[in-house]
């Protein structure tokens, strides 16, 4: 949002969240709903916001770095 941009592509490695989030999927965890609201609630913020599956296999290096923010307490991420 502070980038103003008007289009955005989300990249996961996960289905769930991917399919959960356009609501292909039902949400089956009180806790989560919230958050998937929160969520698309941002999306919608956007003219057009897509999100693309990306096989673990293939998204190494994000996985490595959402791994080191969750083994580290890390809260933000210099790129």
């Amino acid at each position: 949002l502070e980038l103003q941009c008007d289009d955005v592509t989300l990249r996961t490695d996960s289905k769930l969240v991917k399919n959960q989030l356009f609501g292909d999927w039902q949400v089956k965890s009180p806790h989560l709903a919230p958050l998937r609201k929160q969520a698309f609630g941002l999306t919608e913020q956007f003219e057009s916001c897509r999100i693309e599956w990306i096989p673990r296999a293939q998204n190494s290096d994000a996985d490595a770095l959402a791994n080191h923010a969750l083994n580290n307490g890390d809260e933000t991420w210099d790129y």
